[in-house]
């Protein structure tokens, strides 16, 4: 029979893995709702730029200073978003990673 140190102890490591399995969990989501709100964003700019597209061709409207600012905006939320999805595959990779090394640590 387990002593009560033993005990505290066991209660104590559990505890312990549990808040860092919560904050791993916080992580993941918390980069999963900005890979979410980058996308609608991208999703607002390609609808002003169908808009403006639409303005240009029926009106005949020169829009290419504020076509090219949309672009630029385009580009940066499309590298912001790689870079995001990168970083939710790299904690994918390093769990998996983590995970083996468990496994093989138990057998």
């Amino acid at each position: 029979m387990a002593t009560w140190q033993e005990f505290c102890d066991s209660v104590t490591k559990l505890t312990n893995k549990a808040i860092v399995k919560t904050g791993e969990l916080a992580d993941s989501a918390s980069l999963h709702l900005k890979l979410a709100q980058k996308e609608a964003a991208l999703a607002d700019l390609y609808e002003q730029f169908g808009k403006l597209t639409y303005k240009q061709i029926k009106q005949g409207d020169s829009t290419e200073e504020k076509a090219t600012e949309l672009i630029e905006k385009l580009d940066a939320l499309y590298a912001e978003i790689s870079a995001i999805k990168a970083e939710i595959q790299a904690k994918k990779e390093s769990k998996k990673s983590e995970n083996d090394e468990q496994s093989e640590d138990n057998n």
